[in-house]
Order: structure tokens, then sequence, then C-alpha cells
């Protein structure tokens, strides 16, 4: 019989590999144009990879349960799976039944929520949108804290922000979200309110992990940027990065939702 070496395993798994990728490259092409003209090629292609990494953690390892892992990623954010907000998907990645089943739940009840949320034709998503472009300030937690206390302010401000996505998941869920920031935001030394509302609004509208989002590099540029010595002005720098962005985003929807 004839024998591999590990090396030759190796070479051919990385070949495997390379092919699943260029793969999988062609299908968010063509069911997520938008990400890959607005966040480019080596978002999309190192997002993929971390993807595959991931999806294989959860014992995701052939093509058709790694790709439906890969959907949901580009659905929901690449860090779905540590996003409080989308805790009620955990169950699909931790049970006992098998890998196939787990995947095809995990993708039909992904799917489901995104719809819940964002609208048959994304018309909830792109008002909110919409909503941050008249009024950037939307961003930040502006709203009157006096004798309230700051979680249940930016609560507030987050239901105001994405109305559907905050009843779709629960003030449990939200709150676990800022709690998460926080700790988040503490890493970088950012620790003021208006620091952690502006974060965790980017991880409400944009998921979890946003930090370390491959599909969003420059949030994490801004946040490590050593010559960024002061917090409100890397703020602005992200807020100011964060408008470019949806400009981008409403750009290549091409429609009019002035009315939406």
């Amino acid at each position: 019989m004839l024998e591999m070496k590990s090396k030759q395993i190796d070479a051919f798994k990385q070949s495997a590999r390379r092919s699943f990728e260029k793969q999988m490259y062609s299908h968010v092409d063509r069911y997520f144009p938008d990400h890959c003209r607005v966040a480019g090629e080596n978002a999309i292609r190192t997002t993929i990879s971390f993807g595959i990494n991931q999806a294989e953690k959860y014992g995701f390892i052939t093509k058709r349960n790694g790709c439906l892992y890969i959907t949901v990623m580009f659905m929901l954010g690449p860090h779905f799976d540590t996003d409080p907000c989308c805790a009620f998907l955990t169950t699909f990645l931790e049970d006992n039944s098998s890998p196939s089943e787990r995947a095809s739940q995990l993708a039909d009840h992904a799917q489901s929520f995104l719809k819940t949320i964002t609208g048959e034709q994304n018309e909830k998503i792109y008002r909110s949108l919409l909503s941050i472009k008249r009024n950037p300030g939307t961003l930040s937690n502006k709203f009157d804290t006096v004798n309230v206390e700051f979680e249940q302010s930016l609560s507030v401000h987050l239901h105001h922000l994405f109305p559907e996505k905050f009843d779709s998941v629960g003030s449990d869920s939200v709150l676990a979200l800022i709690n998460t920031v926080s700790n988040t935001a503490a890493t970088y030394d950012l620790h003021s309110n208006d620091a952690i509302s502006l974060l965790t609004s980017l991880s409400f509208m944009m998921g979890n992990g946003i930090d370390r989002n491959p599909l969003l590099p420059w949030v994490e540029e801004i946040l490590r940027d050593p010559s960024l010595t002061e917090e409100m002005v890397k703020m602005n720098v992200l807020t100011e990065r964060t408008l470019d962005y949806l400009d981008l985003w409403l750009a290549r929807t091409g429609q009019d939702i002035s009315n939406v």
C-alpha cells in the first residue's frame, strides 16, 4: 500500500484549503457582493480564512458545513459565536447532534433572525443607517443621564439606534453586550462613558468583537494608533472613519430609502 509522508499530507491539506478558500470567495462575492465591494478583497479573504479556522473549532470540517458557518459570519459578524446578542445560536455550536444538522440549524436560525431585524428588503437596517448618516451624533449616547444608571441610559440609546434588533434579542443580551464592550474598551485604556457608548453602538450595529473584526481592520488600527494619545481625539477619528464606511454602504445599495 502506498504510504504518504507527513510533508505530503500537509501539502495535500494546504492545497485542499486553498481550493476551498477560492470557492468560498466566489460564494461570498455572489451572495454578499456589498461586503466584497466595501471591505475589499484582502479583508474578505482574511475573513474567509478566519472563518475556516473557527468552523473547524466547532467540528464543521466538510466544505458544506464550513460554507454554512462562514455564511453566518457574513450575516451576523465574524465573532457571532461570542456575541451576547447571538447567544441563542450557541446551542447549534455545542450540542450533541451531527455537525451537518447543527450547521443547517445554525444557518436557518441565523437567516430567520437576520430577516426579522433587517426586513425583507433590508429596509429596517437601512432606516437605522440612514438615521445615523443624517445625525452622526446618534452613534454616541447623548441622552439625559441624570439620575439614570449608565447601562440603562445606554440601553435606551441602543433601542433608539436599532429598535428591531433590540426587541428581538432582549434587554438582558444588550446589557451583556455593554459589559463585554466595557471590558474590551478597558484593554485599550478607554474608560469614559462616551468611548464605551461609541464602541457599544458600533458593536450593536456591526457585531461583537469589533476591534478584532477582519472585515473592519481600520477599527483596531485606530484603537492601537500610538499617535492618538487623547481619548476624545481617538473617538472622533473612529467616528469619522465609521461615517465614511457608512457612506460606502449606502452608496452600494443604490436605493432611495429616504422614505423608508
